[in-house]
């Protein structure tokens, strides 16, 4: 019968909605019309393009690292160049060993790992005051920053040290890459395993700093 088949309504009608002043979260207005408004927030949000962590990792990664720091000499060690045998015999202690090379006389020392060379002397000892000409040492206590073994271009990476020649020592039968800047030259002596096209350097290879 007619009067039976009356449908409840929905307690989301219009005369609600104004009262509150909240929307209708039913699917039809009071009208019984289809809601045409735009989707949620959230559906907003989900939409909103987003960057893949992992590749955001990687940018912010890639943009974080900067160049190696260049090698620097060892400035302590430079300035031995040009010290009196008495200083440097009263910094490293007793004499280890001695001997001639290239009209020269040198001194090893106890508490040290270079070689110090000074001019012959008729007693074969240096005065007191007598300058150091040179001093041989593992190129490691020189150049510092490098991760070793290292080539010529590695060491030419170093500040105001330009790279002059690649030659063979006639008396040590080494090749030998010689380095310079306005105040002294390095002869650095390559591993033995090198050539002179491909001069490497291992941490224990030896560098000759003499007078530029």
């Amino acid at each position: 019968m007619a009067a039976c088949t009356k449908n409840d309504e929905s307690p989301s009608n219009s005369e609600t909605s104004s009262a509150t002043g909240t929307q209708s979260t039913s699917p039809t207005t009071a009208a019984g019309t289809t809601t045409t408004s735009p989707t949620t927030a959230a559906t907003e949000t989900t939409t909103t393009p987003t960057t893949t962590p992992g590749i955001a990792t990687t940018t912010t990664k890639l943009q974080s690292l900067s160049p190696a720091p260049a090698p620097q000499l060892n400035a302590e060690l430079l300035t031995e160049f040009g010290s009196t045998f008495a200083e440097i015999r009263n910094k490293y202690g007793k004499i280890k060993q001695t001997g001639d090379l290239d009209g020269g006389i040198w001194f090893q020392f106890e508490n040290s790992p270079n070689t110090y060379y000074w001019k012959s002397t008729s007693s074969g000892t240096p005065q007191d005051t007598d300058v150091c000409v040179r001093i041989d040492a593992p190129i490691a206590q020189l150049f510092k920053g490098l991760d070793y073994p290292v080539s010529v271009a590695d060491i030419e990476k170093t500040p105001q040290l330009k790279h002059t020649e690649n030659f063979m020592d006639s008396v040590l039968k080494r090749h030998v890459a010689a380095f310079a800047n306005e105040n002294i030259k390095i002869w650095a002596y390559a591993s033995n395993e090198s050539s002179n096209n491909n001069l490497i350097f291992d941490a224990k290879s030896i560098v000759s700093i003499r007078k530029s």
